[in-house]
């Protein structure tokens, strides 16, 4: 029997454990670099809604209200599950408005006359300014930065 050298023996009984510990090290990182490519694709498909509804906003204040309309109704439920429940209550008013300068209203209403629908377009305008502070809390990317940074 050939007698192996202690420090042979040694570098043996570490190369298991050392191994692990590099591959749990490559794992947090792997980990790491899909968490913040899960917060990059969030935010960007939170922005993309935010630019969606400057641009609605833009249409039924400046240019074709039917068709602000219609956008507004198919990126409702973006609004809601990217952004939360707050956010979709004060998009609700935002339809509101674009429906009334459409003709839209409830059955006890009138529709709104030339006067009315320019009340409308500023109400509009003020309600979306109020809004946009609102979305600062969901565009900050704060889960980017290791977490000691966070704290500071």
């Amino acid at each position: 029997m050939s007698q192996v050298p202690l420090w042979v023996s040694y570098l043996q009984a570490l190369a298991t454990p050392a191994i692990a510990l590099l591959a749990a090290a490559i794992a947090w990182g792997q980990w790491q670099t899909s968490r913040q490519k899960f917060v990059q694709d969030l935010f960007d498909r939170r922005m993309d809604a935010f630019a969606q509804l400057q641009i609605i906003v833009h249409k039924a204040t400046f240019e074709d209200h039917l068709e602000a309309l219609a956008l507004v109704v198919q990126n409702g439920a973006k609004i809601r599950f990217l952004f939360g429940d707050d956010l979709f209550e004060e998009c609700k008013i935002l339809t509101d408005y674009i429906a009334r300068m459409n003709g839209i209203v409830k059955s006890d209403e009138q529709p709104p006359k030339e006067v009315d629908l320019q009340n409308l377009r500023d109400r509009l305008q003020k309600q979306f300014t109020a809004m946009v502070p609102m979305f600062e809390p969901y565009m900050r990317m704060d889960q980017m930065l290791p977490g000691r940074l966070r704290l500071l």
